[in-house]
């Protein structure tokens, strides 16, 4: 009994840690969104269709955007050269405050370009699992030491 007690636990306790990857809730403005809205701001907006970083080329959709300190850097469609382009941000890492990659999309911004693009990016609270309580029959035992 206490076997079988033991293994629903384990059981019940692997199933919410596997629930506890936490998920991020994004909502990013497509191209042409984001190049009016940034222009609207001030921004002066540079657009690729390629990105080009060791020796390798990858075809993107790209939109880089400046204004006086602030700047995005965004990549929309990435099908393939992540790594490498995420390995190309990285090496900027003390000029920016966000470094992302989700669903084909790799951006780096700063805080304010965050703010003026209206990315949103929020963590979403893993599924609250019920454990099924489980009736453990009582047992009385009678101990009598003579």
């Amino acid at each position: 009994m206490r076997k079988k007690r033991i293994i629903i636990m384990f059981i019940a306790l692997t199933l919410v840690l596997s629930s506890c990857k936490s998920d991020i809730k994004v909502a990013i403005p497509d191209y042409e969104q984001l190049k009016t809205r940034l222009e609207k701001k001030g921004y002066e907006v540079e657009t690729f269709n390629r990105f080009n970083v060791d020796q390798k080329e990858y075809e993107i959709v790209r939109l880089y955007a400046e204004n006086k300190d602030d700047f995005i850097d965004i990549c929309w469609d990435v099908k393939e050269g992540h790594e490498d382009i995420m390995n190309y941000y990285k090496v900027y890492e003390d000029d920016y405050n966000h470094l992302v990659n989700i669903n084909n999309t790799i951006f780096c911004c700063t805080k304010k370009a965050m703010k003026d693009s209206k990315i949103k990016l929020a963590d979403i609270k893993p599924p609250k699992i019920d454990v099924p309580k489980i009736d453990v029959p009582k047992i009385d035992v009678d101990v009598t030491i003579n």
